[in-house]
């Protein structure tokens, strides 16, 4: 992936790659509760990613299930799916940021804020 060089373009027409994300249940929900999981996954962008919903990003998330019967239509069921959704998807961005490597001349967070190594005597 390649980065916009923000040198190149007049300030706010510079436009960053978005967020996406698949998620896929085997023994999954209905219809209605598939429509709905992505959105309530998505919120785990808003608790790791600020500002989140800009006009510059492009965010999505797509759900589908293989399930040949769907899981129990209950609310409680769908609350519990979404915030388990809504916090792996948090994790995963987190995760992501962490585990980052410089791009060219794109410096990563571990390389710009990360803590430095414990020293050997700290260790073990």
């Amino acid at each position: 992936m390649t980065l916009p060089d923000p040198a190149a373009n007049p300030v706010g027409s510079v436009t960053m790659p978005g967020s996406s994300s698949m998620w896929a249940w085997h023994r999954g929900p209905r219809r209605g509760q598939l429509l709905r999981l992505p959105v309530m996954a998505q919120d785990g962008y808003a608790y790791a990613i600020r500002p989140i919903h800009t006009h510059l990003d492009g965010d999505v998330v797509f759900a589908l299930t293989t399930a040949p019967t769907p899981a129990p239509q209950t609310a409680g069921f769908l609350v519990r799916l979404g915030a388990i959704a809504a916090d792996v998807m948090a994790r995963a961005v987190c995760r992501g940021v962490h585990l980052a490597e410089d791009l060219g001349d794109h410096r990563s967070y571990r390389s710009l804020l990360a803590a430095p190594a414990p020293a050997a005597s700290m260790v073990g």
